[in-house]
């Protein structure tokens, strides 16, 4: 699997720039991301990255950095999470010796030392009120003056990129975010996805941290040995969730490589890191994992009782009942990977395949799935969810027609098929419909692509796309 994750990376289409260090993966599901980038970073206005920690947001910013236009000069990163509120803003403009109490020499501030260059400021949601109001006036003016320093104002010959995790808008209708600063970095803005949404990259990054972590420690393990990720391994990794995003898959690689280390023992030419020391590696962080999922249903619960609270305002009702939907999601996310009967095995329901009753038991669920879209508006998302129960019904048509077919072969002769046809398309239905409730194009009743309508006896019928 990390063989052909990283061919797919060797053969991006016109227009995504190539592979190099700073960015060696780039899956299909970050394409679109890469080449907007690749077209900003040829201009000199200020790029705002936004996504979750840990999902490469320093590593975009070096990436555009080095295909722009002062990619000769120096590149300076300015991470205000680790700067005490009073000292935010000296970090960037400087100081001279006496300006405040313990600064005992004259300083470059990171405005100086990016001269010619890009300044990358991260955790801009970090910057105190009045360090906001300070950043502002560089933005405008494009001077500033060294706290302390009574000469003239100097030149910022920099180009900004500027990176958060927060919500900016929402942080500025609480009144913690300037609005004037939001609109004065939100010139070119892009969203990083969360390594969740980019799981066909998963191998790739993990061949390619194995590795760097093994030429970091050829000379403290010994003999250098090129890891491999077994294919199992690789899966394994897909199937998490990594809320850490690239920096947990890191950590994990690292300590899934040191078990691997203790497994190899000496004189191997090659070191494989399998199952087994992945989930070695993984069980360390199960115990968080299972109060993130507590976290997450708690967040869940919040977002759902603030939208029950807009739709009073208008008059609308959200009902308790709507939260079983959730149970129609869960199916279909865990039969994008097994499906319906793996789905149904996974999740404790193995009497609804014994006793014939799987379609019905799941179509039941997604339906409820299908009227939550249809009551918040958003009947292209339901229409989504139908299309991906048809697909996964096609894709058991198709494991059934491979036993009946030919009659069926004994288990140790039988070669495991690429997935067919109903599989791949559940699993692009499945993209899609994250896509539109990510974005949401479709608000009214109107009958549009997948657009779920009702049949002769009053139940839901998907129409097709139309394309």
């Amino acid at each position: 699997m990390a063989e052909i994750a990283l061919v797919r990376v060797a053969a991006l289409p016109n227009g995504v720039p190539a592979p190099d260090p700073l960015l060696p993966v780039v899956g299909a599901s970050m394409e679109a991301v890469v080449r907007a980038l690749g077209q900003f970073a040829r201009m000199d206005e200020t790029i705002l990255l936004q996504g979750p920690t840990g999902c490469g947001k320093t590593r975009l910013a070096g990436w555009c950095h080095g295909r722009s236009t002062r990619s000769n000069g120096p590149f300076e990163q300015v991470d205000l999470a680790a700067s005490p509120d009073e000292l935010q803003l000296s970090a960037i403009v400087g100081w001279r010796r006496g300006a405040f109490t313990g600064a005992a020499g004259d300083t470059r501030g990171a405005l100086a030392r990016a001269a010619g260059g890009t300044l990358f400021i991260d955790e801009v949601d970090k910057l105190s009120r009045r360090s906001q109001a300070g950043l502002l006036g560089i933005l405008e003016s494009r001077r500033y003056r060294p706290l302390g320093d009574g000469s003239s104002e100097r030149h910022a010959d920099v180009r900004f990129i500027v990176g958060t995790n927060a919500n900016l808008r929402e942080r500025v209708r609480s009144g913690a975010f300037r609005e004037d600063l939001y609109y004065r970095i939100n010139v070119l803005a892009m969203r990083i996805p969360a390594l969740a949404e980019r799981s066909d990259e998963i191998a790739g990054w993990a061949a390619h941290m194995l590795g760097e972590i093994s030429r970091r420690n050829t000379a403290s393990a010994g003999e250098a040995r090129p890891p491999t990720l077994s294919p199992d391994a690789a899966h394994v990794l897909g199937e998490q969730p990594w809320p850490g995003n690239l920096r947990e898959l890191e950590n994990v690689l690292r300590r899934a490589y040191a078990f691997a280390l203790l497994d190899g023992g000496g004189g191997r030419a090659e070191l494989c890191v399998d199952t087994r020391h992945v989930e070695q590696a993984l069980a360390q962080d199960r115990e968080d994992g299972d109060r993130a999922l507590l976290e997450s249903f708690r967040r869940t619960a919040q977002v759902f009782v603030k939208h029950a609270r807009r739709r009073r305002v208008k008059g609308q009702a959200l009902d308790l009942d709507a939260t079983s939907a959730l149970r129609g999601f869960v199916l279909l996310a865990a039969a994008r990977h097994g499906g319906i009967d793996g789905a149904l095995r996974l999740l404790g329901h193995e009497r609804e395949i014994d006793t014939g009753n799987r379609i019905r038991f799941v179509r039941r669920e997604i339906e409820r799935a299908v009227d939550l879209c249809t009551l918040v508006g958003l009947p292209r998302a339901g229409g989504r969810l139908q299309e991906m129960m048809h697909s996964l019904q096609e894709s058991r048509r198709e494991k059934a027609a491979d036993v009946t077919g030919d009659g069926e072969q004994p288990r140790k002769s039988r070669r495991r098929r690429a997935p067919g046809p109903g599989v791949a398309l559940a699993r692009d239905r499945a993209q899609e419909l994250e896509g539109d409730l990510e974005n949401p194009r479709e608000r009214s009743g109107g009958v549009g692509n997948g657009h779920v309508a009702s049949g002769p006896s009053g139940a839901r019928e998907p129409r097709p796309p139309v394309d």
